[in-house]
């Protein structure tokens, strides 16, 4: 008889960073949008298959980008030229919204809506002529119908069926400046809900919640920047080599710490993408300060862990791989590295 096949299910949900500091505008809106769309849509999808186990890699610099938004005291450009009113835009902010707010007319979310459709067709019509003009040829009405639009076409079709939300589609066009707070209510209630809901899935066994750190696909580079070479060997590296793992660590660290603040519990696992982290890069890793005197219960990034590093730390200023020489030295002190096979202190 054929054994059955066992298959999971994992998620893995990232967005970078798309803030230029901490206290700075979102400069994308793909958080807040997708948030709107898919992120919540997804595990209150998973209500209705309770035996339905799923695994979500929830990435921390999309988790704490969810939270600023949940707060309701983000600033993020598109939702400023989104809020502003249309007679009250100058000349870069109406080509801001024609250009970057205005969907092609070959894009569902443009055939889906007429007037959406509309309005496309006439920023494609301008093609030859330069955005500030062209976006001058918009009158107030058409600039806030965008303004509208470009926001209300990405709620996910449940809340889109349902008041208040349905009857701006029903309208479809003429919208008012006191529609767009209808959009601010109705967003802001749903972003408040998407780390609660995930964090609620887990607590009753529906869904597993992964890690990776902070800012994923980057922590190879941050330990070696010549690590750049394992993905194309002929790649043009920086002049000045940045070779810092302890950085690295701390990406695990400010991982590990979030995730427990924001789901109540610390990960089990930990998702790393793998195109960009290549198993010749996983023979010598710091140890994260979070692993205590045990290593093997740190997160640890795919291929990473206990099969390639043994249970107990050392200190080393240097390492020699056998995938190659790696050298790696702390600011001012040694570091502290997990025994790998194939690798001899230096």
């Amino acid at each position: 008889m054929t054994a059955p096949l066992t298959v999971a299910f994992v998620w893995h949900m990232h967005q970078p960073y798309y803030r230029t500091s901490a206290a700075g505008a979102f400069e994308m809106p793909w958080v807040r949008l997708h948030a709107l769309k898919d992120y919540l849509d997804m595990v209150q999808l998973l209500e209705d298959f309770p035996a339905l186990h799923h695994t979500f890699n929830l990435v921390p610099s999309l988790v704490e980008q969810l939270e600023d938004y949940a707060r309701g005291e983000f600033r993020d450009v598109y939702w400023e030229h989104t809020l502003k009113p249309a007679a009250d835009l100058l000349a870069d902010e109406r080509a801001f919204i024609v250009d970057f707010m205005c969907e092609r007319s070959g894009h569902p979310r443009a055939q889906r809506y007429p007037r959406y459709l509309e309005l496309a067709r006439k920023k494609e019509s301008g093609a030859d002529r330069p955005i500030e003009t062209l976006a001058g040829e918009f009158t107030d009405q058409e600039i806030r119908d965008l303004q509208v639009w470009f926001n209300l076409a990405w709620f996910d079709p449940v809340d889109l069926a349902q008041p208040p939300l349905s009857e701006l589609v029903a309208r479809g066009r003429d919208f008012t400046e006191d529609d767009k707070q209808v959009l601010a209510q109705v967003q802001q209630h749903l972003l408040g809900l998407v780390l609660p809901a995930y964090r609620k899935a887990q607590a009753e066994g529906r869904i597993e919640i992964t890690t990776s750190p902070y800012f994923h696909a980057i922590l190879p580079l941050l330990a070696d920047s010549d690590l750049a070479r394992v993905a194309k060997g002929d790649i043009a590296l920086p002049p000045q080599r940045f070779a810092h793992p302890e950085d690295a660590a701390e990406q695990i660290d400010r991982a590990l710490a979030l995730h427990e603040r924001i789901f109540g519990e610390r990960p089990r696992g930990c998702g790393a993408r793998s195109r960009r982290w290549g198993s010749r890069s996983s023979r010598c890793w710091p140890t994260p300060a979070s692993a205590g005197p045990s290593p093997t219960k740190a997160c640890w990034p795919a291929p990473w862990g206990p099969a390639s590093c043994a249970a107990t730390p050392d200190t080393c200023r240097t390492r020699t791989c056998s995938t190659g020489r790696t050298d790696w030295r702390a600011k001012g002190g040694s570091l502290p590295l997990s025994s790998a096979t194939g690798c001899s202190r230096t």
